[in-house]
């Protein structure tokens, strides 16, 4: 995806976000495993192993997401074709948590992507927003909404955990 002048790099947002996710699972009490926290790349399946050497509760993976229809906006909860009520219940406490924080959310999907697939513990998805849509772009490289962003996805997570 283009870099347009101002704007961050896609992978630099997920990070970002990631990180900052972690840091308020973090001060909730949670252990948080990072797979990266510094510009590196890790294959799918690394992360998927990382995931399950940890033997984590949950693997949350952050990213943004494009589309040739530049109008399309709003941020998606994807987890598993074949995933678990428990699975679901996180998905839903996700978009509940986006709603009620005023980020627009175009809902749960079930896709086979690898990073679901390729451990055993419950598996989500998030895309945070489309760099491809102007006003979404703007707000996704804007540092306070990354963080409002990331406190719904902690406290969507953390409503899970607390039932």
């Amino acid at each position: 995806m283009p870099k347009f002048r101002g704007q961050m790099r896609e992978k630099d947002i997920n990070l970002d976000i990631a990180k900052k996710v972690g840091s308020q699972l973090t001060s909730r009490g949670a252990r948080v495993v990072m797979t990266r926290s510094t510009d590196t790349f890790l294959e799918l399946d690394d992360r998927a192993r990382t995931a399950d050497r940890y033997r984590c509760d949950l693997l949350l993976s952050v990213h943004v997401d494009s589309s040739p229809k530049r109008w399309v906006s709003g941020t998606g909860i994807f987890i598993h074709t074949q995933a678990n009520y428990q699975t679901m219940r996180i998905a839903q406490c996700l978009a509940s948590s986006f709603r009620r924080n005023g980020i627009s959310c175009r809902g749960i999907n079930r896709r086979n992507f690898a990073v679901l697939r390729e451990h055993n513990s419950p598996g989500i998805l998030i895309e945070s927003g489309y760099l491809t849509n102007s006003a979404e772009a703007a707000r996704l490289n804007d540092a306070a909404y990354r963080t409002k962003l990331a406190a719904a996805i902690a406290e969507g997570v953390a409503d899970h955990f607390a039932r």
